[in-house]
């Protein structure tokens, strides 16, 4: 499921938001008042789909007795579970509603091909760093090095794509 969402997340619900920002920033009189509340409900969805994905990582009881120290930030009381939830989902809106704007914002004033820019740049860095720390191979079940190699390139954008529009639940 984690996955599933996470490419959800990377390929339709980001790239929607950043298109209806700019769409209404561009031309917000024909757009209307119901693209404000359409902006609206794909940013709470894709805050509910990334706090739904930290959610379950954290209450899984097999990662919370692996590794301690990261996991187990939601509580055990089901009322402050619920809370916990709530505030990771509006977290998660709220970040993605600030990036996708922004990205908006970029495209509006400056073209599509400076945000495109902009985009490559963060994603080259992003890899650069995760080879220099030596943590860029992604474990997927495939065999021969052509198939991780391009899983794992597949499986780093995807994590940072929905990750920079999703803010980290830690």
């Amino acid at each position: 499921m984690m996955f599933n969402k996470t490419y959800e997340l990377t390929t339709e619900s980001i790239p929607g938001c950043i298109l209806q920002c700019y769409v209404y920033l561009v031309d917000p009189e024909d757009a209307g008042m119901f693209a404000l509340l359409s902006i609206f409900i794909s940013a709470l969805t894709t805050g509910y789909s990334s706090a739904m994905i930290a959610f379950d990582s954290d209450v899984d009881v097999a990662h919370r007795k692996s590794q301690p120290k990261f996991y187990g930030y939601v509580p055990d009381d089901n009322d402050l579970r619920g809370r916990t939830f709530g505030l990771m989902t509006m977290m998660g809106a709220l970040h993605n509603l600030s990036r996708s704007v922004g990205y908006a914002l970029l495209i509006a004033s400056s073209g599509f091909s400076m945000a495109l820019s902009f985009f490559v740049g963060e994603l080259v860095v992003y890899l650069l760093y995760k080879i220099a720390r030596r943590d860029f191979i992604y474990w997927i079940p495939l065999s021969g090095k052509v198939g991780v190699f391009g899983m794992s390139i597949i499986a780093r954008l995807n994590i940072k794509v929905s990750e920079t529009f999703r803010n980290k639940q830690r």
